[in-house]
This record gives structure tokens, C-alpha cells and sequence, in this order.
């Protein structure tokens, strides 16, 4: 059952604030673009964060700014729309961007899997814009890329499509081992590497290395989602004089590069290789290097003197 926005109770809480639009977007963590598409009620179904972070920053309970919606969902509308190609089965996860569903191609006959970016997701930066970089990436031609077959918009869902990896996510494996010996994992670093070296050398950069964005078949690494995530939270900032379109300081807390946490303009292929540097350590000690659960915390804590601490932070854990 979806949740719908009370467009006029929001309205209510507004008109009592003295707060412009832009400063409750800095508050909710969104783009002045997206909240204002929330505000004018052209995105009335807020994803589970937005809507957790609104109910925290206003303070009052689900149900004032909430409703139960018992209409038809939108992936209905979606499936529907690639139903003469592709079945959905079931789906395999959801985050931030979207949803991945496993779903089976009916002309050739193969279990694929199906990113689909909600309407809320891509608001920020529109579908052409999202599709023209997903179609920069699918360029990429690597054994370690994982490759994306077809790219395309139905019902207001931007979406590609790849191939279903049977094994899953490093963070899976991490999550199942806790700890890879040394053996174990260089084959799936130097894989890693090799894919991130590939896409480097064309001046791609993937921007949020992490573990969910790692899939391993038969000891095998793809790495996925290059640049993907971070065309949704686009500023147009440039690298190598090439690329314009990506929001370097967009990344996963734990992971992020110092660099690209505070939205340097000279980040290059190095912010992915001290994220792949995360990656490892946590592959090895079965924890990640620093802990905070926000960019800006984990960053302190990066900065922090050696042997001290910094804002409240602790300094790395030491190698077990």
C-alpha cells in the first residue's frame, strides 16, 4: 500500500514556518528541484526516506502528513508497459534509486534483472538526461563491467537492464564470511580494480564504490552502476574537461573519498580507488575503516589528528 503526500497539510506547515523553500530543502537533504516538485504536489508518493527524513525535520506524526492510498501502484503501470518483452517475477531489492526486479526476457529466453529509478529518483535531472548517461556507461565494454543490455522509459520509470547475477552482492558475501583471508579476496580486488582501471581510462568515474555495487558469480567480480546513482543528484561539475554531469560529492558515508564528500571540482580516479581501498579493509576486518553513518561524521573522523579524536569521533580501529 503506497503513502500519499497531504499537500495540504504540508501547505499548512509551510505557511507557518519563516523558512524559505530552499532552506527546508538544505534541511531535508534534497534538491531545490525535488522539493519543489513534492510542494507543488507533482510527486505525490515520497519515497520511505524522504518521507522518514520530512517526518523527522517537522516533527509531527505520520498520519498528519500521510495517507493510506489503495489505488493501483505505479510498477503495475510499469509492468504492464513491458509485458509484450519482459515478465517481472519478483523483486530482489529496493534503495534509494529505485527497485531491481528478476524478471524473464520472453524473446530470448533469459533471467535478466531490472533496475527500475522511481519518477522521484530521476526528478532532480529528468529522464533524458538519466538515459543519455546510462547510455555513456552501457559504452563500456570490460569482463569485469557488468554490461546493461537495454536502457529505456515506460510509464514514467526510466530504466536497464542487465544480467541476473545468481550469486549476489559482495555485500552478501561480506555479510555471510564476515571476515576473506587474504587468498580469497585478491581475485575479487584485482577484479574490481581491473573494471574501475577500464572505466578510468575512458574518463568514467563510478563514484560510489561500495559492496552493494560489487556482484560476484563463481569467484568472479562485476562492478556495476558506474556514475548511475550520482546522475541523480547532478550538479554539473566537470572532470578532465569531458564530463559535466556528475555530483562528486555524492557517495556512501562509508566509502566516500574525502575529496568527494566535500564536492571538490579536481576529484579524479583516485576518490574510487581510496573507496575500493574501504571496500578492502572491510573485506579483511569485517568492519569498515570508520565508522558514522553520515558523510559529513565519517569525514570528521577521517580528518581527525592521528592518535586523537575530531568532533566527537574515534580514531581508525586498529588491524586485527
Amino acid at each position: 500500500m503506497r503513502l500519499r503526500l497531504r499537500t495540504d497539510r504540508l501547505a499548512e506547515l509551510l505557511a507557518a514556518s519563516r523558512l524559505s523553500q530552499n532552506h527546508w530543502a538544505l534541511k531535508l537533504g534534497l534538491s531545490r528541484g525535488h522539493w519543489s516538485d513534492i510542494v507543488n504536489g507533482r510527486h505525490p508518493f515520497p519515497s520511505a526516506k524522504t518521507r522518514e527524513r520530512m517526518l523527522e525535520v517537522f516533527g509531527v506524526p505520520a498520519t498528519l502528513l500521510f495517507a493510506a492510498d489503495e489505488g493501483r501502484g505505479e510498477d503495475i503501470d510499469f509492468r504492464m508497459a513491458i509485458a509484450s518483452r519482459h515478465e517481472i517475477m519478483e523483486a530482489l531489492g529496493q534503495g534509494a534509486m529505485g527497485t531491481v526486479f528478476l524478471a524473464t526476457d520472453r524473446t530470448l529466453g533469459r533471467l535478466v534483472a531490472i533496475k527500475v529509478v522511481s519518477p522521484e529518483a530521476a526528478a532532480g535531472v529528468g529522464s533524458a538526461a538519466l538515459l543519455k548517461e546510462i547510455a555513456w556507461v552501457a559504452r563500456l565494454q570490460h569482463p569485469n563491467i557488468l554490461p546493461l543490455h537495454e536502457a529505456g522509459e515506460q510509464a514514467g520509470h526510466p530504466y536497464y537492464v542487465m544480467p541476473y547475477v545468481r550469486e549476489g552482492s559482495l555485500r552478501a558475501l561480506i555479510q555471510q564470511r564476515r571476515r576473506f583471508t587474504l587468498g580469497e579476496a585478491l581475485p575479487l580486488v584485482n577484479g574490481i580494480a581491473r573494471g574501475l582501471s577500464h572505466a578510468h581510462e575512458r574518463q568514467i568515474l563510478h563514484c560510489d564504490v561500495k559492496p552493494e555495487n560489487v556482484l560476484v558469480q563463481d569467484g568472479h567480480a562485476f562492478v556495476m552502476d558506474f556514475g548511475i546513482a550520482r546522475k541523480l543528484r547532478s550538479e554539473a561539475l566537470e572532470w578532465a574537461g569531458q564530463r559535466t554531469e556528475l555530483d562528486f560529492s555524492a557517495g556512501t558515508p562509508a566509502y566516500v573519498s574525502p575529496e568527494q564528500a566535500r564536492g571538490d571540482r579536481e576529484v579524479d580516479q583516485r576518490s574510487d580507488v581510496y573507496s575500493l581501498a574501504c571496500v578492502v579493509y572491510e573485506m579483511l576486518s569485517g568492519r569498515t575503516p570508520f565508522g558514522g553513518t553520515t558523510t559529513h561524521n565519517v569525514n570528521v573522523k577521517v580528518s581527525a589528528p592521528a592518535g586523537g579524536t575530531s568532533g566527537g569521533g574515534s580514531p581508525p580501529p586498529s588491524n586485527p
